[in-house]
């Protein structure tokens, strides 16, 4: 019988400290959760600036692809111009014509 005391006695002490505790802490306050979204809307508005703005990764992806453009015309037409010499190591119109337009 003095077993079954002792154990009991310890459920309710272990219990007791259990609830005391839990009963300090019930979870988040409403300021740390406004804090949390704020400092989330903060986070949003930096990458929204940095993805979308004047100087942003959007704008300059563009400008990349523009410059890939020309210079991709750029080397094609080295390379028509390279093509177009004759065995007297002169350009030929007719080859470059040819050339330029494959």
């Amino acid at each position: 019988m003095k077993n079954i005391k002792k154990t009991e006695k310890m459920k309710l002490f272990y219990k007791n400290i259990y609830t005391e505790e839990f009963s300090k802490n019930r979870g988040i306050t409403l300021v740390a959760l406004v804090i949390t979204i704020i400092i989330l809307l903060i986070l949003a508005g930096i990458t929204l600036a940095t993805i979308a703005g004047d100087n942003g990764l959007l704008k300059r992806a563009i400008e990349a692809k523009e410059e890939t453009k020309y210079g991709i015309a750029e080397e094609n037409g080295k390379i028509a111009v390279n093509a177009s010499y004759g065995e007297s190591g002169s350009i030929e119109k007719e080859s470059l014509k040819e050339n330029i337009n494959k």
